[in-house]
């Protein structure tokens, strides 16, 4: 399945905002506004309603692939946490291994804005310190794969989920708790993003397709990672 991710980055938006608005108050041709550091803020939830709020006044401006409407209704939904997946770490692997024992540190704090029970779209996070800045706005594919997967398992709308990106590969893994352990949902390969896998069966796919393209681009890997 192949998305538009739409992922724009704060700053961009709070110039389409603001732009206009600047050069009437300063009588400049805009550049204060660029040198502005981002606005922090003391929740998850209240940075998530001002970008919100930028959204919808650049929305006329900035393709968030998402409607005027959808978003004026949305709000923020439970924070998810999005975890880098160390591909050294998943190359040397043993079975027992799951993705939160591979993580990479720093995880991006990810808010969906939610209009009913549908996911409209999401809003990226900096965290420092407990003081959140609006990293970055609108990743489609996964404001739809999360809203795929919560509407899939019903326990994907009240339990955590988090969510888990593999370098190379290019695979979005989420997983939901359930009493049984966390389930995985995932659309690489050509898997279903409705049908929830286990972690032997996740990780036996995954730790295959990292060995392989290893092999094949190892020199390459060592200048870096070759696709993000």
């Amino acid at each position: 399945m192949k998305y538009a991710k739409y992922i724009i980055p704060a700053l961009a938006i709070m110039l389409a905002a603001s732009c206009d608005m600047d050069k009437k108050a300063n009588g400049q041709d805009g550049n204060t506004s660029q040198q502005q550091a981002p606005k922090e803020y003391k929740s998850p939830t209240e940075a998530a309603t001002a970008a919100k709020e930028d959204m919808l006044a650049a929305i006329d401006k900035v393709n968030f692939g998402v409607s005027r409407e959808a978003l004026k209704n949305a709000t923020p939904g439970t924070p998810v946490m999005k975890y880098g997946i160390d591909w050294d770490a998943l190359v040397r692997a043993d079975s027992n291994i799951t993705p939160e024992n591979m993580t990479q540190p720093e995880p991006v704090t990810m808010v969906p804005l939610i209009n009913g029970t549908d996911v409209v779209t999401m809003v990226a996070l900096n965290n420092r310190n407990q003081q959140y800045t609006v990293a970055a706005l609108g990743d489609k594919q996964i404001a739809e794969e999360l809203d795929m997967v919560r509407k899939a398992d019903s326990a994907g709308m009240q339990s955590e989920i988090k969510i888990f990106e593999v370098p190379n590969l290019q695979a979005v893994i989420y997983a939901v708790g359930s009493p049984r352990g966390n389930i995985y949902y995932t659309s690489y390969n050509n898997n279903s993003i409705r049908r929830g896998m286990n972690g032997a069966e996740l990780f036996k796919m995954l730790r295959n397709d990292a060995v392989l393209f290893q092999r094949q681009f190892g020199e390459e890997l060592k200048k870096g990672n070759l696709v993000k």
